[in-house]
């Protein structure tokens, strides 16, 4: 069985703060919610840093064609405190 490490990077929040990303257990599951809702029974998804987003689903001793904007789950690698907006005047 093979592995596969995958850097996400960081995106920015509104106020420029960068937010670390991940894959952990919460994403993992979605992402096989997902992958169930589509009908594909499909074993995992990858992010491709700055090429924007892209999935791919692996099948074991397959290449791999990873679609261009196929979307998916990350999520926060740790608590991030970012400023906010607030769009109601004097709130």
């Amino acid at each position: 069985d093979g592995r596969l490490v995958v850097d996400f990077g960081t995106l920015s929040a509104i106020d420029g703060s960068p937010v670390a990303l991940v894959m952990e257990e919460k994403a993992t599951e979605k992402n096989k919610s997902l992958e169930l809702a589509a009908g594909a029974g499909m074993a995992g998804a990858i992010l491709l840093g700055p090429i924007g987003l892209a999935g791919a689903w692996f099948v074991k001793g397959k290449d791999v064609v990873i679609p261009m904007g196929t979307e998916f789950y990350v999520e926060v690698m740790r608590d991030a405190r970012v400023s906010g907006l607030s769009l109601i005047p004097g709130a």
